[in-house]
């Protein structure tokens, strides 16, 4: 069988002229609780005042049951504060805000790198036991549910756990495999 799938696999890549791509479960010991968190993608939804902000889809899986949130960067930065009061550990990197004067928010690259390091932000979340668990990251996860989005699991490859990620640098038309060891 698996000589099957890898066949029908190279035979995919060679008339589409793509790469295959291999879809990852985030795997932890736990049956119950919150089991994956994944930021596969982003969209511009208005503001209050009609102006496009970035919002970040969140894949989550609780109790095998899985959707998708939509958060803003301010959302994750209180979550993490609150975190910050309630714990004494070492939490995981959180990117910081960036002023719009230095920085553009609008660009691909930016938005791209933001996101590559809020999905690794939620996967150190997730790999500490007590934080994963604790009721203000299942709230957060919980809430915000977007029923127009589908959950998905990841198609890129992880991070290795020992490894903490706290800066990206994306060149112009990479593709993010290219950059993980």
């Amino acid at each position: 069988m698996a000589a099957e799938s890898e066949s029908s696999e190279s035979e995919t890549s060679d008339s589409e002229d793509c790469e295959a791509v291999e879809i990852r479960h985030q795997s932890t010991d736990r049956a119950i609780g919150l089991q994956s968190l994944s930021i596969l993608e982003t969209c511009d939804r208005p503001n209050s005042k009609g102006k496009p902000t970035t919002h970040y889809c969140v894949n989550v899986k609780i109790d095998g049951e899985g959707w998708v949130v939509v958060k803003r960067i301010k959302n994750f930065q209180a979550l993490h504060s609150d975190l910050a009061k309630r714990y004494s550990m070492k939490l995981p990197y959180l990117p910081p805000k960036k002023l719009k004067h230095w920085r553009n928010h609008n660009s691909r690259s930016f938005i791209e790198k933001r996101r590559t390091l809020l999905d690794n932000y939620c996967k150190k979340l997730l790999l500490n036991r007590q934080l994963g668990q604790c009721s203000e990251v299942i709230t957060f996860f919980s809430n915000d549910r977007d029923e127009n989005l589908e959950f998905c699991y990841e198609f890129i490859t992880a991070f290795p756990r020992s490894q903490e990620v706290t800066d990206l640098s994306i060149p112009k038309f990479r593709k993010m495999t290219d950059h993980i060891p």
